[in-house]
């Protein structure tokens, strides 16, 4: 199968190994091993029927209803159906931002590498969401003190 994430060349400033870390994806909890941090790239908002958003950078890869990988920048607003926790959905809104942001790729430790993306089916980069910002800040942060608050080893909801 023809992977698209083979033909980006993202741009990574730091990263980080982890054990013990698990994402949410389509097949259930699957560990998740590097998290990444990439030079800012452009925003881009995509919005689906029912209100779902993801801000993320324009190659950022999603699945359409045949479960094809597709970059955000290749949807078109009300005509693409996406992958979504509650089934397919179409795209009714697709905004190239002015908005430049680091944003944040995790190794998925599985054959397809897919991940939900604030309830998107995702393989790639996405902007930082709160969740992310707390493992972010533990793992990179220069004044980390090693330890998180409460840490919880499982991300769900990566993604805006």
């Amino acid at each position: 199968m023809f992977d698209l994430s083979e033909t980006v060349n993202r741009k990574f400033v730091d990263s980080v190994e982890l054990s013990d870390w698990e994402i949410e994806t389509d097949s259930g909890w699957q560990p998740i091993t590097h998290i990444h941090k990439t030079v800012p790239y452009q925003e881009w908002i995509l919005k689906t029927e029912t209100n779902k958003q993801l801000v993320c950078a324009d190659t950022h890869i999603i699945f359409d209803e045949k479960y094809n990988q597709i970059f955000t920048k290749d949807c078109v607003k009300n005509k693409t159906k996406i992958i979504t926790k509650d089934g397919p959905e179409l795209v009714t809104e697709i905004v190239e931002t002015s908005s430049y942001s680091n944003m944040f790729d995790v190794t998925v430790d599985s054959e397809d590498h897919r991940f939900w993306s604030g309830d998107i089916l995702s393989h790639n980069s996405t902007i930082l969401d709160a969740l992310t910002f707390v493992l972010y800040r533990s793992l990179f942060s220069p004044h980390k003190s090693g330890s998180i608050q409460n840490p919880s080893p499982k991300i769900s909801g990566i993604g805006s």
